[in-house]
């Protein structure tokens, strides 16, 4: 029970966090501040989706093998993973209005290298730096969340809203793309479109007030308990490092080669290929709207194993057989979509009494596994073909089911902590 000191320590404790959580949250502020983090999420989804779109033009234009295709994809997700660690430590100080601010005006100079850059070079610095700005974004955009609404469920929903408005922008962009690089003449002037957004979306921001907004971190929300004894020997915890590192960079690799992939080995048009690639992103974007359907019933290790199943069949069947075949590198969506939303939830419910840590070891893996995605599958393309280094994206998903064998393995095998029975007990 503690001391009463002590419950008088915990009980201001908790009266603070109350504070903190409850400081200016006028509705109609907290509304606006979202609006502007979902008009950022759909451009997230463009950019994201326009790489891929965008491929097979940069290559003609800069005569670039496949590896160098590839760095230039790295330079982005190296610049956002700078961008997000960087902020991640400035965010408390400076406000999330400054933090969305300079991460749309940083977003909107790399874009505009992109656009008007004439050699390689620059474009190399256009995509760090726009990398630089969104992974800034990604801190502004989720941590407004937590700045506007309180208690776990309504955040829940919140950033299911967020991160859906991203489904539907990576679902829609890649033919409404391909329609404006015929209709603007060139890969450039959609660049220069997206920069306009990014400078609306600035705009916005700037002339919307902040006041009283703050970043609430999760360590608050939940147990902040010291990491306990024995905590970096669980190889629960490596198994689930190993198993988003290698999903994201399977996923990546889809998002960033199936259109030219489709292009160059079955010779679609990029405006068919186009359409491949949206109908991913929409059986992605639907598989994760639907999973609580299913998945609690299965439960979240079985449900990642036949998601996986799902996914590994689709692709090999998809690039074995060509034709009407392929469809199948679009079905593939639903078994992505489910894996990663699933994985964070193991880790969550495996740690709970370290969740917000876990989670931070985990988010760090995706961004490593980001980084070496494009370097890798460009490297593989540029030596043995782009047939083999798109099939890495099987490879990565079969390590995926090995690394989660481990943490089926090790959690039936022994509890994470000896403390945490209990814990654990009553979540089920």
């Amino acid at each position: 029970m503690g001391s009463p000191t002590e419950r008088s320590l915990s009980i201001e404790r908790s009266l603070s966090i109350e504070r903190s959580l409850s400081i200016g949250r006028s509705p109609s502020m907290g509304r606006l501040a979202f609006g502007w983090s979902l008009g950022v999420m759909l451009l997230f989804g463009a950019l994201d989706m326009f790489r891929g779109v965008a491929a097979p033009y940069l290559q003609q234009d800069f005569h670039l093998s496949y590896w160098l295709l590839g760095v230039l994809f790295s330079a982005s997700s190296m610049g956002y993973l700078v961008g997000t660690l960087l902020t991640g430590f400035i965010v408390e100080k400076v406000g999330l209005k400054s933090v969305k601010l300079a991460g749309l005006l940083v977003t909107a100079g790399g874009l505009t290298l992109m656009t008007f850059g004439r050699s390689f070079s620059l474009l190399l610095v256009g995509f760090a730096v726009s990398g630089v700005g969104s992974g800034g974004l990604e801190i502004g955009v989720n941590g407004t969340v937590p700045a506007i609404v309180r208690g776990q469920r309504l955040q829940s929903k919140y950033f299911n809203w967020l991160h859906g408005v991203y489904g539907i922008g990576a679902f829609a962009f890649p033919i409404l793309a391909a329609l404006m690089i015929q209709t603007l003449h060139g890969w450039r002037p959609v660049y220069g479109e997206l920069t306009g957004v990014a400078v609306v979306l600035a705009v916005g921001v700037m002339l919307t007030s902040y006041a009283g907004l703050t970043v609430v971190h999760k360590d608050l929300q939940i147990n902040s308990r010291a990491i306990p004894p024995g905590f970096w020997s669980q190889p629960v915890l490596y198994g689930l490092l190993a198993s988003i590192l290698a999903y994201v960079v399977a996923e990546m690799g889809v998002g960033s080669w199936l259109l030219t992939y489709l292009v160059h080995t079955h010779g679609m048009s990029v405006d068919r290929a186009s359409i491949y690639l949206s109908g991913f992103y929409l059986c992605f974007t639907v598989s994760r709207l639907l999973a609580h359907l299913w998945v609690d019933r299965l439960g979240n290790v079985r449900a990642i194993f036949v998601s996986l199943l799902v996914a590994i069949v689709c692709v090999v069947v998809g690039m074995a057989t060509g034709g009407v075949g392929t469809v199948l590198l679009m079905v593939a969506g639903f078994g992505f979509g489910p894996v990663f939303p699933t994985l964070t939830a193991t880790a969550s419910f495996r740690f709970a009494h370290v969740a917000g840590k876990v989670l931070g070891l985990l988010f760090t893996a995706a961004g490593v596994g980001s980084l070496l995605s494009n370097a890798l599958i460009g490297a593989v393309a540029n030596t043995y073909g782009l047939t083999l280094g798109f099939g890495l994206v099987v490879l990565f998903l079969a390590l995926v089911a090995v690394a989660m064998s481990v943490v089926a393995v090790a959690s039936r095998t022994r509890p994470v902590f000896p403390d945490d029975v209990g814990a654990v007990c009553s979540h089920r």
